[in-house]
């Protein structure tokens, strides 16, 4: 097993999946104020969505979001936990997310950002 700079094994398929790096992308579009929390509403759960809709367009950002990166972390067999920066103008923002599997798809339980409640 191979392990990373500091000595923890590294994660078999450590590219973030896709379908995950997506909902990441929607998320912080929705963060932005350029979609619509309710776009979501299959991929997140009624908190998230009500946390969604409360923090809608906090993150100024002239420009549509892009995704700096996002890092996963494996939760068990079905879940992950995850977070991604965002770069905006002249500022990156960060939040975190929790997904479990349900019915071949990702959904989001929590979310979490750098902006106060």
């Amino acid at each position: 097993m191979s392990v990373g700079r500091c000595g923890a094994p590294l994660l078999a398929g450590h590219r973030t999946p896709g379908d995950v790096h997506r909902l990441a992308q929607q998320m912080a579009e929705v963060l932005v104020g350029r979609r619509a929390p309710e776009v979501l509403r299959n991929q997140v759960t009624v908190p998230v969505r009500e946390e969604l809709r409360r923090l809608r367009g906090t993150v100024g950002c002239a420009m549509a979001p892009r995704l700096a990166r996002v890092f996963h972390q494996p939760l068990g067999a079905s879940g992950v936990e995850a977070s991604a920066v965002i770069d905006c103008d002249r500022r990156s923002r960060v939040f975190a997310f929790r997904l479990r599997r349900e019915g071949g798809r990702w959904v989001c339980t929590r979310l979490e950002t750098d902006r106060g409640h």
